[in-house]
C-alpha cells in the first residue's frame, strides 16, 4: 500500500496491485489457518474417545469431515510447503472459513451437551470443562471418578470397589484421612456417570444417617459407660 503511493511506482502498478491481493490473501488464509489448527487440536482429542463419539454422533460425523479437510490440507502443504502456493490452494480460504463454522458450531454443541450434564448432577459444575470431557470420555471405566471426586465431594479422597476385577459395585468412601464409611447399600456404577453419582450422593447421606441413628440408639441410658459405646 505504501508502494502504489509512490509517483516512481507508476510503470509497475499492475504488478504491486497483483503482489498486494496475494499477500492480503495470504494474510486471511493464514489467520483462518491458525483458527483451525487451534480449534482442530483441542477437538481432535475429544472426538478420539469413543464414548464421546457415541454420545454425540452428529457432532461426531460433522468433525470427522472437518478432520478430513485438514489432514488433506496438511499432507498437500507438506508436499509443496512454500506459502504462496499454500494460500493460492483451490478455494483455500472459503474452505476454511466454512471449516471454522463447522467448529464453532462443534464446540457450542458441546458445551451444551456439559451444560445437560450438569444440570443433572449440579457437582459438575465444580469441575472444569476438561475435567468433566475426561470423565465423561471414559464413562466404561467407572474407576476414572477417582481423580475428581475431591473436588465434586468435600474431603472424598475416593470410592471403595468391591474386590473384583472391572467391578461396578461401590461399597464405601474414603476419607482424605484414610477414614472408611460403608454404605449401607450398594451402588452400582452402570448407566450414565451422573446418574449413579447422583446414587452416591444419595448413599452417603443414607449411611451417614444409619451410622448417626445406631450411634444415638447405642448410647447408654445412663450416660457413664461410654467406653463401649466410644471404642
Amino acid at each position: 500500500q505504501t508502494m502504489i503511493g509512490l509517483k516512481y511506482a507508476a510503470g509497475i502498478r499492475g504488478e504491486i496491485e497483483t503482489w498486494e491481493k496475494t499477500l492480503s490473501n495470504v494474510a486471511d488464509v493464514i489467520d483462518e489457518w491458525i483458527n483451525c489448527q487451534k480449534q482442530w487440536m483441542y477437538l481432535e482429542n475429544i472426538f478420539s474417545a469413543a464414548d464421546i463419539q457415541r454420545q454425540l454422533p452428529a457432532e461426531s460425523q460433522k468433525f470427522t469431515q472437518v478432520d478430513k479437510f485438514w489432514k488433506d490440507t496438511m499432507h498437500k502443504s507438506n508436499k509443496n510447503s512454500r506459502v504462496k502456493d499454500c494460500c493460492a490452494m483451490d478455494n483455500i480460504l472459503h474452505k476454511f472459513v466454512q471449516a471454522n463454522k463447522t467448529l464453532d458450531n462443534i464446540q457450542k454443541h458441546l458445551e451444551d451437551y456439559l451444560e445437560t450434564k450438569r444440570s443433572a448432577f449440579p457437582r459438575f459444575y465444580f469441575l472444569s470443562n476438561d475435567e468433566l470431557l475426561e470423565i465423561l470420555s471414559q464413562t466404561r471405566n467407572p474407576h476414572s471418578v477417582q481423580a475428581h471426586l475431591r473436588k465434586c465431594f468435600d474431603n472424598i479422597a475416593r470410592i471403595g470397589f468391591t474386590p473384583v476385577e472391572k467391578s461396578t459395585e461401590i461399597v464405601n468412601m474414603v476419607s482424605g484421612e484414610g477414614e472408611t464409611v460403608d454404605f449401607s447399600e450398594s451402588v452400582f456404577a452402570e448407566g450414565n456417570v451422573e446418574f449413579w453419582l447422583s446414587k452416591i450422593e444419595k448413599a452417603m447421606r443414607g449411611c451417614l444417617y444409619d451410622k448417626t441413628k445406631e450411634a444415638f440408639e447405642a448410647y447408654p441410658e445412663n450416660g457413664l459407660e461410654l467406653a463401649d459405646w466410644l471404642f
